[in-house]
């Protein structure tokens, strides 16, 4: 028997990767291993056999390469049925001897998260669910969304997806506690968070509508915290900053991509032997990202400069303790007029 058949390397989306691992152990007793664990103690586990090795399964979260040469180098020896090994959002590198034995075996699973917008997967996904269509349909509307990093032509990207994990979690608490198909009003407690929310927080402070930037604050400090909220709301107008700035020197949407990847900066540094640095990863932004805000934004560098100081200092004021609303309310009327306030506990800014 070919011992890689009994291997399995998930790099997809790891809630997916889980439950499909889950679904062919099954009832066996599944162990962790974590890329800390001790190289002695993995080796020891897989590849003794002993009375239980039929009875368990093993998972290894996120190994490092030490861990993987181990199983490469040893794979006669397995004694388990079942090795998971969880590389998960494109992790695993292809250039080892394990994942090339894993491709040439064909041991390499990957699942995609299931976008945002993907409708059709996720309907698949609620199928065994039992509810009423009222609640089904409001799952496909306000199902919890999270963004995460995926690779994408070898440049990784950010993506917004389903949150399965905190969906699962939610319905599984619903369907212990009633023993009937769930219903519209058993959702009306679910505080589900929305990274989409936060992109039309920030679309609407560019538009300038106060009551939906207050709005905005208050939904987002519920799911993410004010902090969070704000840092990406300012790395946002970072952004706005460059295209900003490049659109009053009437430079084309070329020219401006090719500025903010700074290509004509970035290989020009040199080290301390003065030698011309060569290679240098250039972080490209979203061309899709970089075109809407070209041919979208209106805002000038002065209103950026002020919306920018507004939300900085709206962040000292909530480190000084300073309610929410209180900073809020003042923060969106800044944001909505485009106006600088100053922070109410640091006089200086």
């Amino acid at each position: 028997m070919n011992k890689w058949d009994n291997v399995f390397v998930y790099t997809g989306d790891e809630f997916l990767s889980n439950m499909h691992f889950r679904s062919l152990v099954n009832s066996k007793d599944l162990i962790f291993f974590d890329n800390d664990a001790d190289l002695k103690t993995i080796h020891k586990s897989l590849f003794t056999f002993n009375i239980f090795s039929e009875q368990r399964a093993y998972k290894i979260i996120n190994p490092k390469a030490e861990i993987l040469k181990i199983i490469n180098d040893n794979i006669e020896s397995l004694s388990t049925e079942n090795l998971g090994i969880f590389a998960i959002n494109d992790s695993l590198d292809l250039r080892s001897s394990f994942s090339k034995n894993c491709q040439k075996n064909k041991r390499i699973i990957n699942i995609q998260p299931i976008l945002v917008n993907d409708q059709n997967n996720l309907k698949k996904f609620l199928s065994n669910v039992n509810m009423t269509n009222e609640a089904f349909q409001f799952l496909l509307q306000n199902c919890p969304t999270e963004t995460i990093k995926i690779k994408d032509n070898n440049v990784k990207k950010d993506v917004i997806v389903y949150n399965l994990y905190l969906l699962t979690n939610e319905i599984n608490k619903l369907t212990s506690a009633f023993d009937r198909p769930l219903v519209l009003e058993d959702f009306n407690d679910c505080n589900f968070s929305n990274d989409e929310n936060i992109f039309e927080f920030i679309n609407d402070c560019f538009l300038g509508h106060a009551t939906n930037i207050l709005e905005g604050l208050d939904i987002l400090n519920k799911s993410h915290g004010h902090q969070a909220t704000l840092m990406i709301l300012l790395s946002q107008l970072n952004f706005y900053f460059s295209i900003s700035e490049l659109k009053e020197k009437n430079l084309n949407i070329q020219e401006i991509d090719k500025l903010i990847k700074l290509e004509d900066f970035i290989n020009k540094y040199f080290d301390k032997d003065y030698t011309e640095i060569k290679n240098i990863n250039i972080p490209a932004p979203n061309p899709i990202r970089a075109k809407i805000a070209y041919h979208g934004f209106k805002n000038n560098t002065e209103e950026l400069t002020n919306m920018y100081l507004s939300v900085v200092n709206s962040i000292i004021d909530l480190r000084n303790n300073v309610k929410e609303n209180i900073v809020f309310p003042r923060l969106a009327l800044a944001l909505s007029n485009k106006v600088y306030i100053k922070s109410l506990t640091n006089g200086q800014l």
